[in-house]
């Protein structure tokens, strides 16, 4: 079923609240997953439909919750918003399931069922996970008649107060960097997509941030992160991000730092040339040891830009120190014969042997 033919989705709503209340012998067995997201060119689904012994005793069981199927299957996710616990996104996949069966407005039961469990929720990863469901629906929807329903708003606005909360008390992210990023982008482009909607206060937003920002236990991931948040915004000045790279110059921490920035502001990177010239600068001055030690978390963060991108930048710096072609002639930009990693390894094979050279006084050409 091609769920953008009117037809198609009465179906679909029909179907799916057989699903709820768990009638034995409709199944969805393929389909757009509106849930994960990541591809809705085509939204469809496919169900199977067979008699099943169980199929009797599953409608008498069903009947408790009420004499439609529309009201029935309210009453059902009600009760499973009983079992859930302290869990955002849970609720939010609760509330896509709502719309799934032609019911977005609610009932009031349900409504506050949901908004207790955003309340309850101490999460910022699952907070942020139904941020991004509660911002799908909101702004983005256009098969389930959601987008810019007021009660949706207003789980929104909940969700995104919350998860801003979270935010400030968030310790180390070690070993969910990448969820981190992912949950505080879903708080940026809620703000961007949604402050004149839902009327987000966009001072005490960047107030929030800059605080946030100056508290000095935070790692250098979060810190470059909610740089980049701010440099999005148009709120940091370039000069601020020169100072806070020099900051994060040790080679332990510049990677990270720029995985934070480049990711929650990987387009307007691309604007200013002085972020290349002085990550230029930063680089040139590590030893070998450095460099290598820095090398890793360095690939990380530019693995955010395409390779059109990356290319772009790299002429920018090199048209910025006056070199357009490589010594040995040709375009200044080629690439490499080998993988990445095995440059790496050459490189600091080259490190040692170069070491050694120098420290028993050898000539170049003895080598």
């Amino acid at each position: 079923m091609d769920l953008t033919i009117s037809l198609s989705l009465s179906k679909s709503q029909f179907l799916h609240r057989l699903r709820i209340l768990n009638i034995q012998g409709f199944y969805k067995s393929a389909g757009s997953d509106l849930i994960a997201r990541q591809d809705l060119v085509k939204v469809w689904e496919e169900w199977t439909i067979a008699w099943q012994p169980e199929f009797d005793a599953s409608c008498i069981e069903a009947a408790i919750y009420g004499a439609t199927l529309a009201e029935g299957s309210i009453a059902r996710l009600s009760e499973l918003a009983q079992t859930i616990d302290r869990d955002a996104e849970k609720a939010a996949i609760l509330l896509l399931d709502a719309c799934l069966i032609g019911s977005p407005e609610l009932s009031t039961r349900l409504y506050e069922q949901l908004v207790e469990l955003i309340r309850q929720d101490s999460s910022f990863f699952t907070m942020t996970q139904a941020l991004g469901h509660l911002l799908y629906l909101y702004r983005y929807d256009e098969i389930l008649e959601t987008s810019g329903r007021s009660n949706i708003g207003m789980l929104l606005v909940e969700t995104f107060d919350r998860s801003l909360w979270l935010l400030e008390g968030l310790g180390q992210v070690q070993g969910v960097e990448q969820s981190f990023l992912q949950g505080l982008r879903r708080i940026l482009e809620t703000f961007e997509c949604c402050s004149v909607l839902l009327n987000l206060d966009r001072d005490r937003f960047v107030q929030d941030l800059h605080r946030i920002s100056s508290s000095s236990d935070r790692n250098v991931l979060i810190q470059g992160a909610i740089a980049g948040t701010l440099w999005t915004l148009g709120e940091t000045p370039m000069n601020q991000i020169l100072a806070d790279l020099g900051y994060a110059a040790n080679p332990n921490d510049l990677g990270d730092f720029l995985t934070g920035l480049f990711y929650l502001a990987r387009e307007t990177a691309q604007r200013h040339p002085e972020l290349v010239l002085k990550i230029d600068d930063l680089l040139m001055a590590y030893d070998d040891e450095s460099f290598l030690e820095a090398l890793p978390a360095l690939r990380l963060a530019f693995s955010y830009f395409t390779p059109r991108e990356k290319h772009h930048m790299s002429r920018t710096l090199f048209q910025s120190v006056g070199q357009t072609e490589s010594p040995r002639g040709g375009e200044a930009i080629v690439s490499l014969e080998v993988s990445v990693e095995v440059a790496a390894q050459v490189m600091a094979f080259e490190a040692k042997l170069f070491g050694a050279v120098r420290r028993y006084g050898l000539r170049g050409g003895e080598v």
